[in-house]
């Protein structure tokens, strides 16, 4: 009887799928610009909710779901307005899809780890997102190179024309910079200036360092921080 109710436990929670408060609603808006601030006329965005998988090991596997909840197009000013359901406790994260980066010039862009909890009065307002065209990008390779011991690189920054395919509205607990810091996407026929703090662990002291980079006409650009 025992292993019938706990395999009746186990079956409704994995079968349980991202659920939705019908009466509550939430509003998400903002704007698209090109990197010239021209509006984005009659642009696509969409909204999914997504719940990573994951489960306990030999006793059950919950897998990850994605739900495509909503859908909206920008207005002669560039801006978009959509109204979902509340989803309730069993996500992880709203995600606001600015581009998919099929079928339109402009490069990929996401926005995600947004939850309920970060909506005032219902209303998410995130203000403007900027698109490039792709084809004027260059995909920016930063190789780590640690040459002094006990020295540890804590963030890396830039300064020029640059996006990310992702951005986080808020970062994860378990944000790692090396993940996406080291790989944006960046305009080429620039100088970009890249910056690092870097701290020795054995003084406790933290050092700032930039230096400039001449970003050519190639698709892919490869620089080698050095620490």
């Amino acid at each position: 009887m025992k292993k019938i109710l706990l395999f009746l436990i186990v079956f409704n929670f994995i079968s349980c799928g991202i659920e939705y408060d019908g009466e509550t609603k939430l509003v998400v808006k903002g704007k698209i610009l090109l990197e010239n601030n021209q509006p984005l006329v009659n642009h696509e965005v969409k909204l999914y909710v997504s719940r990573e998988g994951g489960g306990a090991a030999f006793i059950y596997y919950s897998g990850g779901e994605t739900n495509f909840i909503g859908v909206t197009n920008t207005n002669s000013e560039g801006e978009y307005l959509m109204v979902i359901p509340k989803p309730k406790l069993n996500y992880d994260e709203i995600i606001v899809e600015i581009n998919d980066g099929e079928f339109n010039p402009y490069n990929k862009r996401q926005i995600r780890n947004i939850v309920s909890e970060d909506f005032i009065d219902f209303e998410l307002n995130l203000e403007n997102s900027f698109l490039y065209t792709a084809s004027d990008l260059s995909r920016l390779f930063v190789t780590i190179n640690q040459v002094t011991p006990n020295s540890e690189l804590l963030s890396i920054s830039y300064e020029g024309d640059f996006t990310n395919e992702i951005s986080f509205f808020k970062p994860l607990d378990y944000y790692d910079f090396f993940n996406y810091e080291l790989y944006p996407l960046v305009k080429k026929n620039q100088t970009l200036i890249i910056k690092w703090e870097v701290i020795n662990r054995t003084t406790n002291t933290v050092l700032n360092f930039e230096e400039s980079l001449l970003i050519d006409g190639s698709d892919i650009t490869e620089y080698t921080l050095t620490f």
